[in-house]
């Protein structure tokens, strides 16, 4: 149900909070069944949740502080593009600092994992150009190990499906598509 994933997506986020050292944590959901319940408003009368509910009561023992607090489903968009991206990948989108970090689902090159950009990526500023996600078309996004953050998931997803991690190698720079408003997307190699 929709309830047992809320719960585990919570669980998978504490989980790497706490691989990642977090002491302190805020955490955001549309769920407001969830949220009510990690905090003791609501009590967890499913016997599908309790398992959860109590495997996330365990995992925020690990955090000095937390607080958790309920979004409306309008004001989560970027979450909602989330879990399409992770539905369709079949597995895990891990966001660090705003930026997805690079999976071995996504790297065909292996050389290509480090901390330098290595493509950037610009929206062909045109007449008419309107992104409901707001990307600028001003700006240079710089790639190398992670999507830059501001970046549409949609443009981002297929930057990384056609873009240069599977570009040849005599190939250096060439033009994609976003999926969600057709904007043209200039790719250039960086090395």
């Amino acid at each position: 149900t929709n309830n047992v994933a809320e719960y585990q997506g919570l669980v998978r986020a504490l989980e790497l909070a706490q691989q990642r050292g977090g002491e302190s944590l805020q955490i955001y959901s549309d769920s407001q069944l969830m949220v009510r319940q990690i905090t003791g408003e609501y009590r967890v009368k499913s016997e599908d949740l309790a398992p959860l509910h109590e495997q996330a009561q365990m995992a925020l023992l690990n955090f000095a502080q937390w607080r958790i607090h309920h979004v409306r489903r309008e004001q989560n968009k970027r979450a909602d593009e989330l879990v399409n991206l992770a539905l369709d990948r079949g597995h895990d989108v891990v966001m660090e600092g705003g930026v997805e970090q690079a999976s071995e689902a996504d790297i065909v090159n292996q050389d290509v994992v480090d901390d330098t950009p290595h493509w950037t990526a610009q929206f062909e500023a045109r007449p008419g150009f309107d992104c409901p996600a707001m990307c600028d078309p001003d700006r240079e996004y710089a790639f190398g190990p992670s999507t830059p953050d501001g970046m549409c998931i949609h443009a981002a997803e297929v930057i990384l499906e056609e873009g240069p991690l599977v570009w040849p190698p005599d190939q250096r720079e060439g033009p994609t598509w976003c999926p969600r408003c057709n904007a043209k997307i200039i790719l250039k190699r960086t090395n």
